[in-house]
């Protein structure tokens, strides 16, 4: 029935195949008749035995073309499941490949990530002993400025430990599809002065200040801690990177129906070859601060990221030895 459905759909038969079938069929229906009126022209042209040759050739004939046809289409139909397997095959190989780039991709990501648990925690974790150890020995040989001085360098080690363990968290949910993105309406003067706000021990510690240039009242639509974790980054990798005295600008601007986001240093620069590395958790090469700080290199990645979920952009601005502008886009209400 299969066969019989191939044979007589036009979808499956060429015309040039019906013509040349039909002629070959009539050809040798009439080929008895042909020779014989070439060869004996007295004899009738339609006598019965012509009609019962022609005919029974006519239906070998015919026969033999449906035969050939169901051949050619079961050649046409191996051809067609060889052809699929071999793209399904090649289609598995790709998915391999990919499904192989992206395991490494993972390997990488988690060596990395036990790199900044087993280094950048330990660090912290060692400051925070160790002035605290000094503390508790000259309790009573330090003035109130030195003890002041301990006490914000110990403040300053856990703040840089409790925006390392949010970020490392945070990085696991995103990767797990754990994070949940709730956008909403929010005063961005509000959010960066909150920001400047708890920025403002670790600092005082490097004698930095903050100037929020920001004037006008605007609102964004954004998921209000994935704001705060990105502004918290780059303020505190702005602050890592200045010189002590130095300054750093947070302001924004509208552009079309985006809101433009810029936290502006002083600091050492970045040189070009490495801007491109810097939201890259596989290129991107961790470097000390200007006071020694540590750092993961997580913090950036992760505000690339959650940059993007809003539909925004994030780049730097920066020339070695002139400082950086860290600007990043998010929509308008």
């Amino acid at each position: 029935m299969h066969y019989l459905k191939i044979l007589f759909s036009w979808q499956k038969i060429s015309i040039v195949k019906i013509i040349i079938g039909i002629s070959v069929i009539l050809f040798m229906t009439n080929l008895n008749a042909i020779v014989d009126s070439i060869l004996h022209p007295d004899i009738p042209y339609f006598d019965s035995e012509h009609l019962i040759v022609g005919g029974t050739t006519g239906l070998f004939s015919l026969l033999f073309f449906i035969l050939l046809n169901f051949y050619i289409n079961h050649l046409n139909i191996k051809n067609v499941t060889q052809a699929k397997l071999i793209l399904e095959l090649q289609t598995k190989k790709e998915e391999l490949k990919v499904n192989e780039s992206k395991l490494k991709e993972i390997n990488d990501t988690k060596d990395k990530l036990f790199s900044i648990i087993a280094h950048d925690l330990k660090n912290p974790f060692s400051s925070i002993l160790g002035f605290s150890e000094l503390l508790i020995k000259n309790i009573g040989n330090y003035n109130a400025e030195k003890s002041e001085n301990f006490l914000k360098l110990i403040n300053s080690s856990i703040r840089n430990t409790i925006v390392l363990l949010d970020n490392l968290l945070n990085w696991v949910k995103s990767q797990s599809g754990q994070l949940n993105f709730t956008p909403e309406k929010n005063d961005l003067s509000l959010i960066i002065q909150e920001i400047i706000e708890i920025s403002n021990i670790i600092a005082s510690i490097k004698n930095i200040s903050f100037n929020n240039l920001q004037s006008d009242s605007l609102e964004v639509y954004a998921d209000q801690n994935m704001l705060k974790t990105v502004l918290r980054n780059l303020v505190f990798n702005s602050i890592k990177f200045t010189n002590h005295g130095g300054e750093i600008d947070i302001y924004a601007k509208q552009i079309h129906e985006f809101i433009e986001i810029t936290v502006s240093d002083n600091g050492v620069g970045i040189y070009e070859e490495d801007i491109k590395k810097l939201f890259n958790l596989e290129t991107n090469i961790t470097t000390t601060g200007t006071n020694n700080e540590k750092g993961s290199g997580l913090g950036l990645v992760l505000c690339k990221e959650f940059v993007e979920i809003h539909g925004g952009e994030i780049w730097v601005e920066s020339e070695k030895g002139k400082g950086s502008d860290f600007k990043f886009t998010l929509p308008l209400v």
